[in-house]
């Protein structure tokens, strides 16, 4: 039986943080405080490999300077990806690859007796699937601290052909001292931030990552100095709330032009605001928003008797597995939650009051809903 796609259930409610004023009352005005109607689901697939289905408490984070949710995050990536490749043909599928947002909290579970987390042991399945060393570059969207942020890891064919030719090489030359192999090359961990925090500590456990990865998978074995992290000079939010959309739009000029993009990233040229553009970022909440309704208007009406039945297949064990971790800290991540009162327009004071309290969010710890929902600001 042809399995279905599993549908990942998120947050029945949204929860609100202020903007600064000025922001905030120009982008009320763009979004309005409720949203269009979205029923049924959208469901939409892409290359017949990816499925989603987007429900409207997907929809409607998009409103209200909510936080965006995983699976925005994960559809608008992933279309971006497939509309560089299959309608602009600016690069190759092989090229790239992206994880979903699972991914980092994947790679960093563990459980009450370990210290640290055994990251590659963590995601060993998912990296099973998929020839990660053959992509030039790999984006992972990360969820931490209730703060959207992502990165681009990039270059590393290049070095698992160094190492694997440094092997040889090594190999033949015997007891030949002061060899030196083909030119080095490195990887680069992109990290693309609109706090523009460094995040200094990813750059172990994915260096073991992909170091345990090229010995288990190629028997190579590399050297972690040859990977760099790098902290991409990105825009910065001007909130507490558009982190999403801010990786969303980062992700969609990068697709569309890599090596302008990376170049304005590490140099911080004058030709920034001419590639990255103010007015689209600001309208960007009002984008995806008008493109998920004209994709639900041309989605046919469904066929009842094509509806999923009991005796259909659930959800992958990779997805059974995580969202049984996630279930584990639902306790505590419900005990962490409280709602928030509505901000008046007018109060100033309850608006400082509140921004106070969102600028100590970033010391917090990951809540997850206990059906896997992941937000951030």
């Amino acid at each position: 039986m042809k399995k279905r796609p599993s549908e990942r259930k998120t947050r029945s409610y949204t929860r609100q943080e202020p903007d600064d004023i000025l922001s905030s009352l120009s982008r009320r005005k763009l979004c309005p405080r409720s949203p269009a109607p979205f029923e049924p689901p959208l469901k939409y697939a892409l290359d017949g490999d990816k499925k989603f289905i987007i429900t409207f408490n997907d929809f409607k984070t998009l409103y209200n300077n909510d936080w965006i949710n995983d699976t925005i995050i994960d559809f608008f990536i992933a279309y971006e990806m497939n509309k560089a490749v299959s309608e602009l043909r600016l690069i190759e599928k092989s090229e790239v690859f992206a994880f979903n947002s699972f991914f980092f909290t994947k790679l960093f579970s563990k459980n009450e007796q370990q210290q640290t987390p055994p990251y590659y042991d963590n995601i060993r399945r998912w990296l099973a699937k998929v020839d990660l060393m053959s992509f030039s570059s790999v984006i992972i969207p990360i969820n931490e601290h209730l703060h959207w942020y992502c990165v681009i890891i990039k270059n590393l064919p290049a070095l698992l052909e160094y190492s694997k030719n440094a092997k040889n090489e090594g190999a033949e030359d015997g007891i030949e001292v002061g060899h030196q192999p083909s030119s080095k090359p490195f990887v680069e961990i992109l990290v693309i931030d609109s706090l523009k925090q460094a995040h200094s500590t990813l750059g172990p456990p994915l260096k073991q990552v992909i170091k345990e990865y090229c010995k288990d998978k190629h028997d190579v074995d590399i050297s972690t100095d040859l990977i760099r992290l790098r902290t991409a000079r990105v825009a910065k939010q001007r909130n507490f709330n558009d982190c999403g959309i801010h990786v969303i739009y980062n992700i969609q000029k990068w697709l569309e032009a890599p090596a302008v993009c990376e170049l304005i990233w590490k140099t911080h040229g004058k030709s920034k605001s001419q590639v990255f553009k103010g007015t689209e970022r600001n309208n960007m909440r009002r984008t995806c928003i008008d493109f998920l309704l004209d994709l639900h208007a041309k989605q046919p009406p469904e066929d009842p008797s094509k509806q999923p039945t009991s005796t259909e297949e659930g959800p992958s064990d990779d997805e059974v597995e995580l969202i049984s971790y996630l279930t584990s800290n639902a306790k505590i991540a419900e005990d962490e939650e409280r709602p928030i009162e509505p901000i008046s327009d007018g109060s100033t004071s309850i608006l400082t009051e509140e921004i106070g309290k969102s600028a100590n969010v970033a010391g917090s710890t990951i809540s997850e809903s206990p059906d896997g929902a992941v937000r951030g600001f």
